[in-house]
């Protein structure tokens, strides 16, 4: 194993044990049933204006419903990208 895997395995195993306590397991059967909607930042502006990604996927399928560059992290951002995928 090289030297750079080593040093990522070893990092993550410290990742995964320091966060067992909050690690919380989900078995979604059907799709569109559970969404995971997370705020990301990029190192550097999207289309130079855009400070803030939004990523949307369905936990049953993993299918990454949006992954698209926003103005801010709120919950009226979320709501109109929500909009967006009915």
């Amino acid at each position: 194993m090289g030297a750079l895997k080593a040093l990522k395995a070893e990092r993550r195993a410290r990742v995964e044990q320091r966060h067992q306590e909050n690690r919380v397991h989900v078995t979604v059967l059907a799709k569109n049933a559970v969404w995971a909607l997370d705020f990301a930042e990029p190192w550097d502006l999207v289309d130079g204006r855009f400070g803030d990604l939004i990523a949307i996927r369905d936990l049953a399928s993993r299918q990454q419903l949006a992954w698209e560059p926003v103005g801010d992290q709120t919950d009226v951002t979320a709501m109109a990208t929500l909009r967006k995928l009915f």
